[in-house]
């Protein structure tokens, strides 16, 4: 994502083009939001994708569940269980796209 006021730069043509050149006919990819996006529009533009999404908020459209969120929610199960069997509970490195 571009910051507020910058336009984002679109290199999408460039990267085709290299991707040719290298024989890369296909592209697996773990992205977010922003990843899926970017690699629609390569899909459009020919390039043969599989996105997997990945989200800790879980917060990718027309997504039930996707990695980073159910990492995110086992650790939590995890550590709440660990609590309630008289373990320590202590704070846990959180990030996502909205963090920090």
């Amino acid at each position: 994502m571009s910051a507020p006021g910058k336009k984002e730069l679109d290199l999408s043509d460039e990267l085709l083009k290299r991707l040719q050149a290298e024989e890369i006919d296909a592209l697996i990819s773990v992205v977010g939001g922003h990843g899926l996006g970017i690699l629609h529009k390569l899909h459009r533009k020919g390039l043969h994708t599989v996105c997997i999404p990945r989200s800790i908020e879980n917060a990718i459209a027309a997504t039930a569940v996707s990695f980073g969120f159910n990492s995110a929610l086992s650790v939590t199960i995890e550590n709440a269980q660990q609590g309630l069997s008289g373990g320590t509970i202590g704070p846990e490195d959180c990030r996502g796209g909205g963090a920090g």
